[in-house]
């Protein structure tokens, strides 16, 4: 396939957008259909530019990796980390039912996609330049399936999760892979000391974590009930030790190391005593505590980041 890009075109506006934290924040991210389940993809690591996008089993792979740039007014492209090549609708079609492929960056409007968001963490992708909706073909839920843009009509298989690679700062909700549970501030509490809990997921502002990256892959996380940071209860270095909440002063009990893993989750070792989050016995009960415990490849130590609003 070959893409179009004409003098003709109308090229991005590039500025600051709307006041406020762009919907996804520029990073690299695994895309899933909330629909399938399958993952946004280069099917073969093809570095061909006008190779058709597809949708592939999820194994966070380099070709299922997207880099988000912010154009603004959540106006964004989408680079393969493979290919290096962006995410665009074929030969500029404005019809329902063209297909999307990869090409090299260009001023093209068909490059560039506007995040809507549709809450719960689920994203509508429209192209710039036909104002459909990124899609997949036909609804398939089999790995293999290519990916098309149609118009707009409300269904799971138009809607996607950004999954980030590396946790850009944002605002997220913060899920145990183990048990489907919130990191979350019980009661909303502002009292410093609060240890938290793993909480059934409401989106509400105690469960809403604010990133901020400190490099290497560190990071803080505050709460949007509280404003208080995530940290580890007297500078414990013991394992079994509980998470609480606390005011912001810098200390490494408050800092996080972030280990990205193949499944798209991570795992976060705290920087003073090396040990990880977890959730106390693997408990998959509403109102479990958090604490911290020697590395394990278990799930109840795997957290997923849902960007939010």
């Amino acid at each position: 396939m070959t893409s179009l890009s004409t003098n003709a075109q109308t090229i991005a506006l590039i500025g600051t957008g709307t006041s406020g934290a762009s919907l996804i924040p520029n990073g690299t991210y695994v895309l899933t259909s909330v629909h399938s389940g399958l993952a946004l993809g280069d099917p073969g690591s093809s570095t061909v530019s006008g190779t058709d996008m597809e949708q592939l089993t999820v194994t966070s792979a380099a070709n299922q990796q997207w880099t988000v740039n912010n154009l603004g007014n959540n106006v964004i492209t989408l680079t393969n980390v493979v290919s290096a090549d962006r995410l665009e609708v074929y030969k500029a079609s404005k019809s329902a039912g063209g297909l999307v492929d990869q090409w090299p960056a260009n001023s093209c409007t068909c490059q560039q996609w506007t995040v809507v968001s549709l809450g719960s963490g689920n994203f509508e992708l429209t192209n710039v330049n036909s104002g459909l909706a990124l899609d997949v073909v036909g609804g398939a839920t089999t790995s293999g399936a290519g990916i098309d843009q149609q118009t707009y009509n409300s269904s799971s298989s138009q809607q996607w999760i950004f999954i980030p690679i590396r946790i850009p700062d944002g605002t997220y909700t913060v899920t145990n892979v183990n048990s489907g549970l919130a990191l979350g501030d019980p009661g909303s509490s502002t009292t410093l000391g609060t240890d938290m809990e793993q909480l059934t997921v409401t989106g509400a502002s105690d469960q809403k974590w604010t990133v901020a990256n400190l490099g290497n892959d560190v990071i803080t996380l505050t709460n949007g009930a509280s404003s208080l940071v995530l940290e580890v209860y007297q500078t414990s270095k013991t394992p079994g030790a509980l998470v609480d909440q606390w005011s912001s002063n810098g200390g490494p009990w408050q800092k996080w190391s972030v280990l990205s893993l193949a499944n798209g989750s991570f795992q976060l070792a705290n920087i003073n005593s090396g040990m990880y989050l977890d959730v106390v016995g693997a408990s998959t009960t509403n109102g479990a505590q958090i604490n911290q415990w020697n590395h394990q490849t278990i799930s109840a130590q795997q957290w997923t980041f849902t960007i939010v609003p």
